[in-house]
């Protein structure tokens, strides 16, 4: 049980590292969206590989996270699917309540990552929707849609296929 204070401080360490790691690729994700507003492709390769060694680095801390939170759990001896709330219970107060701060600020990182990546998503699918939307306009025949006029008011009839794309070969 005396060595449960360090185990805690070994925990602490891994949560404040993996909330460093979770605001980055958050940060990441947002320089994202920014790169692909300018659509240039050197941005977009650069954020997608700065992107994947956020991740990777997530992932790594997670489960050094897990270890340590083992190892803690069978200092005290609780099961290691114990609940954060159950751990810092047994621990000294100083201790607890240093683990339970930074235990907090990484559910704010993650919760905002969250968010993150469902507004990144969300872009993607008007761009989707868009893009299927403008492609359908262009290989549609609208010939039918109603008078069409020159620029200067007259009515003009076209003999050309209706959509901008044709479908013949």
């Amino acid at each position: 049980m005396s060595d449960a204070p360090a185990r805690a401080a070994d925990l602490e360490s891994s949560l404040r590292q993996l909330c460093e790691a979770v605001d980055a690729l958050r940060q990441g994700l947002v320089d994202s969206r920014f790169a692909f507003v300018r659509a240039r492709a050197s941005d977009l390769e650069e954020r997608h590989g700065d992107n994947a060694r956020h991740a990777a680095r997530v992932h790594a801390l997670e489960t050094e996270v897990a270890g340590r939170r083992g190892a803690l759990c069978e200092v005290l001896r609780l099961p290691p699917t114990s609940r954060m709330s159950t751990i810092m219970g047994r621990l000294p107060a100083d201790a607890a309540r240093r683990l339970g701060e930074t235990a907090e600020r990484l559910r704010g990182a993650l919760r905002a990552l969250r968010v993150e990546g469902a507004v990144g998503q969300r872009l993607l699918d008007v761009s989707r929707r868009a893009h299927e939307g403008l492609l359908h306009q262009l290989a549609t025949d609208n010939r039918r849609q109603g008078q069409r006029y020159d620029r200067h008011a007259r009515s003009v009839r076209s003999e050309a296929a209706g959509g901008f794309v044709r479908g013949t070969v």
